[in-house]
């Protein structure tokens, strides 16, 4: 397997695509093994220092290695490297400007040379962890190194320029380094290095290593190590980025993941529970893409829009998919049969509060009851014949009767004989019983199973999101805190949005998201939600309703419960309970604070009763 690296993709270099930096990035999670994590363009920001940028930091069993990348031609103007100081000399180093055609001195910042700026980055990388980790260096000086690549020098002929050992293989023997003072904890590396194509990153890595004898770390540091720099540099990895990378986080699920998509791949049934954030719209995802390989007709189908976009975008490249909402798939087959069925039915989904009860019968009693009349015409007619695979995520939210009933007749060979995957979480159930629908599908021979582990929510968001539920399966949530939970009332109109203002600065400027990385979730529609109603801004701060699965740039995002299952956000601003022991708010609760991928805000009114408060969060 190869390297971690964050963040999971680098971003695009719009002035040149084809930059060294992002040659670098694939080549060192490529090359690297499983046991290194790399860091990409990690950021240092300490006191009295000015913000520090570099270019990799990894990680691993040999310690740290800081690498810098040098795209410019560099010189010293004594005629030979090796009469030179170049780390306490840098008057002598000049870099060659391509804008002026001449040589100018290289003079950056605290630093005179490349070779210094590489050894102060590694200096203050260290000063970092130590002022994280009260004060204790968790790694030592014999376990750290730097590297700088000068990506446009050719090494010098003079014997500075050696083998890094006489002793090791013939390949690693052709590396051209410049050696530094014994006590310097760092190398320099040339670009004809760099052009041997024997030679992998890795390969260089491992002889710098050898040669400056780095002391091996023990595991349970290097985790630490990691954990620190991840929770201090917010290293948290956005929902859009982990989903749209979804293969590469199919190779780190669990084995019982992979049994479980093993029992789909030999055309199996499978009922799969698992909690919020355990993965189950991956393993949705993973199947999809298993299916589309073999040109398997497959069908997608959940309950939510938003999801359903979601899906859909993710699953964009896969011809044989098709992704769609139980309530589309009902109109589409109704109207093959009454064109006019959906036009006679607009009054049951008048968009107010009153009304919501009947919106919700036309979605779940109305739609599927007509379906059943044409489902089976449907298939035989339009379709030719049923799908070859069904995929059913938020699957607690289609357990009626009818919806099974429908998807049954879409399935080739039914739930009974057919291949099919629902994946369904009790707690987020927010449509009424499902006992009667697992109880159906669990007498169609279908393989029973569960997910345990909680991937996406902080675990102290989780623990007090898992409060308000009854739990059937023990979840095990493995995500560190990063900022706690926060808790924030308020009295009155004026001062819930004076409120509501404080918890979206702290998010965005103590935390350091952006606007489109904070949903407000509420139980109910957004000119129903207090203290926010109608309005379209907070302060500065614009509001925008996710309408299609995903944000809008630099706006606050709002969204009913009921439309953000399935999805996540790094910030999530809880309004409108206005009763936490209710118990028909309870699993609403928990599909709000579950979406978090970084933090959460409970704002509630005074006088209210918030259960369970824990003493590490903040209160304001």
């Amino acid at each position: 397997m190869s390297a971690t690296i964050y963040p999971a993709h680098i971003p695009a270099n719009r002035f040149n695509p084809y930059s060294k930096e992002e040659l670098f990035y694939r080549r060192l999670r490529d090359e690297l093994d499983a046991d290194w994590t790399i860091y990409y363009s990690l950021k240092l920001i300490t006191p009295d220092t000015p913000l520090r940028e570099l270019d990799f930091v990894l990680t691993g069993p040999a310690g740290i290695i800081a690498i810098e990348l040098k795209n410019s031609q560099f010189r010293l103007t004594e005629p030979s490297l090796a009469k030179s100081d170049p780390v306490h000399a840098p008057p002598q180093w000049e870099f060659f400007n391509r804008l002026h055609k001449a040589w100018e001195p290289y003079a950056k910042a605290a630093y005179h040379s490349p070779l210094e700026q590489s050894r102060t980055a590694l200096e203050q990388l260290l000063n970092f962890i130590q002022n994280h980790n009260q004060g204790k260096q968790l790694i030592g000086q014999p376990s750290v190194l730097w590297l700088c690549f000068l990506l446009k020098n050719h090494g010098s002929p003079d014997p500075v320029a050696q083998a890094l050992d006489q002793h090791q293989p013939e390949d690693d023997r052709q590396y051209t380094v410049l050696q530094m003072h014994p006590n310097e904890a760092g190398h320099c590396i040339f670009r004809q290095t760099l052009r041997q194509r024997r030679i992998s990153l890795r390969q260089i890595i491992d002889a710098c290593i050898r040669s400056h004898q780095l002391v091996p770390v023990e595991p349970a540091k290097v985790h630490d190590l990691q954990r620190l720099i991840e929770l201090n540099l917010n290293y948290v990895t956005s929902f859009n980025v982990r989903q749209s990378d979804h293969r590469k986080h199919m190779m780190a699920l669990t084995r019982q993941q992979y049994r479980n998509l093993y029992i789909v791949d030999q055309g199996g049934r499978l009922l799969l529970q698992g909690p919020a954030g355990s993965g189950k719209t991956l393993v949705i995802l993973e199947a999809a893409r298993r299916a589309n390989k073999k040109a398997r007709r497959t069908l997608i189908v959940c309950h939510s829009s938003n999801l359903t976009a979601f899906l859909d975008r993710a699953s964009a490249d896969f011809e044989h998919v098709r992704v769609t909402t139980m309530s589309s798939l009902c109109l589409e087959i109704i109207r093959h049969f009454e064109a006019d069925f959906a036009q006679r039915n607009r009054d049951a989904r008048e968009p107010s509060r009153q009304v919501r009860l009947s919106e919700m019968q036309y979605l779940k009693e109305v739609l599927p009851s007509k379906t059943l009349e044409f489902v089976t015409a449907y298939t035989n007619d339009v379709l030719q014949s049923p799908y070859e695979l069904l995929l059913i995520d938020e699957g607690q939210d289609l357990l009626s009767e009818n919806e099974m009933l429908i998807l049954n007749e879409l399935v080739s060979g039914g739930f009974q004989r057919g291949n099919w995957l629902l994946c369904y979480d009790p707690s987020q159930s927010l449509y009424g019983p499902i006992q009667a629908g697992l109880d159906y599908l669990r007498s169609q021979a279908a393989v029973d199973t569960t997910l345990s582990h909680n991937i996406r929510t902080p675990a102290e968001i989780f623990h007090y999101a898992s409060s308000f539920v009854n739990a059937s399966v023990q979840v095990d949530a493995r995500l560190d805190d990063v900022t706690g939970l926060q808790f924030v009332s308020w009295k009155d109109e004026r001062d819930g949005l004076l409120a509501l203002q404080r918890a979206l600065n702290y998010a965005i400027h103590d935390v350091g998201l952006k606007p489109h990385e904070i949903v407000i979730l509420s139980p109910y529609r957004k000119m129903h939600t207090p203290p926010i109603g109608a309005r379209r801004s907070v302060g500065e701060y614009s509001i925008k309703l996710i309408e299609t699965g995903q944000p809008t740039l630099d706006k606050v995002g709002f969204a009913e419960i009921r439309r953000f299952k399935g999805l996540e956000c790094a910030w999530v601003i809880l309004c409108g309970v206005d009763d936490f022991k209710n118990p028909q708010l309870a699993n609403s609760i928990f599909v709000a604070l579950t979406r978090a991928t970084v933090g959460a805000t409970v704002m509630f009114k005074q006088g209210q009763t918030v259960p369970w408060i824990p003493q590490s969060s903040r209160q304001s």
